[in-house]
Parts: structure tokens; sequence; C-alpha cells
């Protein structure tokens, strides 16, 4: 990818997870508040998963846990696997239309939790990205469900 790519991608991250972001309303509430500054190696991580499909399938644990969208009575509710060969690349979320709330809750300085729910109907999704000790990994993923408002 042309480096001026690399860097409107990183930009466009940027923007999105800036324009993202709720502020709390009181000193109380920064106290108990779990968002925090998203570290800038994990931006940088973040674009990088989202553009590069190898470095994608290299920092994703496999098997992952999770749960995929359309599970049924046979899919167990904590047991669920992705599997590399059945691994579908993520892309940059497409947020043009305002219809996702996109947030990222920084859990210590190793944890990143993504939640993006959709505006008008009850879906969400999440994935959560681990610092280890090469990097940031993707360790797990539930795929779009429905969820409480």
């Amino acid at each position: 990818m042309h480096w001026k790519s690399r860097c409107l991608l990183l930009l466009l991250v940027i923007g999105i997870v800036s324009c993202n972001r709720s502020q709390p309303d009181t000193a109380a509430d920064t106290a108990t508040d779990q968002e925090a500054v998203i570290p800038h190696d994990f931006l940088q991580f973040y674009a990088r998963f989202h553009a590069d499909s190898a470095f994608q399938m290299a920092r994703i644990t496999f098997p992952l846990e999770g749960l995929p969208a359309n599970r049924d009575s046979t899919t167990p509710a904590d047991g669920f696997r992705w599997q590399a060969s059945e691994w579908a690349l993520h892309r940059p979320l497409n947020n043009d239309n305002g219809q996702f709330e996109q947030r990222f809750n920084v859990i210590g300085d190793g944890l990143i939790v993504e939640t993006i729910k959709d505006r008008r109907l009850p879906l969400g999704m999440q994935r959560r990205f681990a610092r280890l000790s090469d990097g940031w990994h993707l360790i797990h993923y539930v795929e779009m469900q429905p969820i409480r408002q």
C-alpha cells in the first residue's frame, strides 16, 4: 500500500475514534469511566490490521473465542471458536451514513474492547484486542448479535 494511502487510513481511524468518544459529564464520572486515551501503537496496529490481510491473520489468536452472528441451538454459547480456515477478513468500518456507534474501552495498558452498535436496530458486535509479547492481537470476536438497548 502506498505511504499516502496508509497515512490517510490512519487519519481516518483517528477521526472515527475521536468523533465517537463520549466525554464524561462530571469529575465522578471520570474516576469510574473505563474509557481512556487509546494508545498510539494500538491505532497503528488497528489501521494495519484492516489494511494488510497477512498481518491480520498473523495477529489473530486462532482458534479464536467468540460467537457467530447466526448461531442456533447447536452452537455452544461458551465454547465456540473461530478457525483460520473460515475467517472472513475484517475491513475498516464504513460509517459514512452514521448508522453505527463505535466505542473503544481501554482497560489497563493491555486490553482494548471495541463495541460497534447499530443505531437503528438492536444489534451489536464486539472485538477484544490484547497486547501480547509481540504486539496487539485480536483475542475475542462476537459477530453482530441482538443486544439490549
